[in-house]
């Protein structure tokens, strides 16, 4: 059931509205649970309550309400409004006499004058009839407290104790995480002391690589909450920024912040890494080219032909060789210019006649193949990558030669491009280029490797506390390992 979708779906065998609820919700006879899933409720006007509860009970009725509620800007929804059901019939009654009827008044008193004794009865659908067959319809798709929001209505009866036979005894939601633009290392940091602490670092991050620390960490993000997003400012400058739901490898704004706020919680430790990821409290992003590199980094140190590995696991490692193996190939064609008195190094802007040879052909196409369809960051265009190469064969080489240029080196910006005379004809070249160098493999982030748990040395004093309490570092790392496979 859609709990708040338009009423013309008619809610499946909850079609009458809040009457099939009251219903469904009585009909046990057993004593037992009750469980109901609900999609959030609209915002509710509280002041609709003030003629019927006290101050207190308001109160108590909106902290619990509040934190259940589905959060939008007040133009994008109307608030619920508590209606009495001892008012549902003059609801029902003004209806029908004002609307319906009224519209057709002139038509049935042009009936009733005429003599109609040999023909059909044409009498206007009785109060009680329409009451009868229509009402339900009518009170769902016009009021959200009478099911036009049944989550609103469902809410309302469970945190008042409306059900006869039954009474709320608990209820469980999703907290809301807010994340703005550009403060989103603020709020991470927060949050993880908050609802993780230092406790998760030692329990997960400590005794697991990054990947695994990182895939741990997202999965419990994602999974235990609901994250809201707002930008700083919209496109249209007339408008105001709203808060948006954020789905996993939907917000690239977000995607890249996380990254970068795991790595530096997991890699700023003290004790095990001192790779530089000082971003705890400014937002600055984790780039296309700074993924790249970090998977590069990560593959290299990677022999295939030894280890049991996975399907999955080799085919990331040789899309990332790949995208090496053509960078080096642009590296080992820079060449350089020494005439009237300028020298520099350079590329051409376009394609170099041995980019892809007739062998790279099949490499090339894998390694697109791979990055637009499989891989969780560029498939998801959380990097602007798979819409650059999805042409043709000479589009796509030329699009892939222009983002490696982009991600693997660095050139001198002019306002117009030297244009070199080679062979027989000129080319535009970036001049003054060098390549990116790879970082080593302590000063990346490493999403390569297979996430798995990772038993990381320990200083001296802790280990000889390990040793006398478990008989061997070895027993200690065993017995942690049982526990975290059987916790999973």
């Amino acid at each position: 059931m859609g709990s708040q979708s338009k009423f013309k779906n008619y809610y499946g065998i909850f079609s009458s509205g809040i009457t099939s609820v009251i219903q469904a919700v009585a009909r046990q006879r057993t004593k037992g649970e009750i469980h109901i899933i609900l999609s959030r409720p609209n915002e509710f006007e509280y002041d609709s309550l003030k003629p019927f509860m006290t101050e207190e009970q308001i109160d108590i009725f909106a902290r619990n309400y509040d934190l259940v509620k589905h959060c939008k800007s007040l133009d994008q929804q109307e608030k619920i409004c508590y209606i009495p059901l001892v008012l549902q019939d003059k609801l029902i009654h003004s209806f029908y006499k004002n609307n319906l009827k009224a519209n057709v008044q002139s038509g049935i008193n042009a009936v009733l004058e005429k003599n109609r004794k040999q023909l059909a009865r044409l009498d206007f659908l009785p109060y009680k009839n329409f009451k009868l067959n229509e009402s339900e319809n009518y009170l769902a798709s016009s009021f959200g407290f009478f099911g036009g929001d049944l989550s609103a209505y469902i809410t309302y009866c469970a945190f008042t104790n409306q059900f006869v036979n039954c009474y709320l005894k608990g209820f469980e939601y999703k907290e809301i995480l807010w994340f703005t633009e550009e403060n989103i290392q603020k709020q991470l940091n927060k949050y993880f002391s908050e609802y993780f602490g230092e406790a998760y670092i030692e329990r997960v991050f400590e005794l697991s690589n990054f990947h695994k620390s990182y895939k741990d960490f997202r999965n419990k993000l994602f999974n235990e909450f609901e994250l809201k997003f707002k930008k700083i400012k919209t496109e249209d400058a007339k408008e105001e920024p709203v808060w948006s739901n954020i789905q996993e490898y939907k917000n690239s704004i977000f995607e890249q912040e996380l990254l970068r706020f795991v790595a530096f919680k997991y890699y700023g430790r003290s004790y095990f890494y001192h790779a530089d990821y000082a971003c705890k409290s400014r937002d600055s992003g984790y780039t296309r080219s700074q993924y790249f590199i970090d998977g590069i980094a990560s593959a290299l140190h990677v022999n295939l032909e030894e280890g049991n590995y996975s399907n999955e696991y080799m085919n990331k490692v040789q899309a990332f060789l790949n995208l090496n193996y053509f960078r080096e190939k642009m590296i080992n064609n820079i060449t350089s210019y020494n005439k009237r008195n300028e020298r520099y190094d350079y590329l051409p802007v376009n394609p170099f006649s041995e980019f892809i040879s007739i062998e790279d052909i099949s490499k090339f196409h894998e390694t697109i193949e791979y990055f637009s369809k499989v891989d969780n960051y560029i498939s998801n265009e959380v990097y602007n990558f798979k819409k650059r190469v999805n042409d043709s064969f000479e589009k796509n080489k030329a699009s892939f030669y222009a983002i490696l240029i982009e991600d693997f080196f660095k050139f001198e910006i002019r306002k117009q491009n030297p244009r070199l005379k080679i062979g027989t004809e000129k080319i535009s070249v970036y001049p003054n280029i060098e390549k990116v160098p790879l970082p080593s493999l302590g000063e990346i982030i490493n999403l390569v490797e297979e996430p798995k748990h990772d038993m990381i040395e320990i200083p001296s004093d802790f280990r000889e506390m390990i040793e006398k309490e478990y008989g061997s570092y070895e027993a200690y790392n065993n017995m942690i390992l049982e526990l975290l496979n059987d916790s999973e």
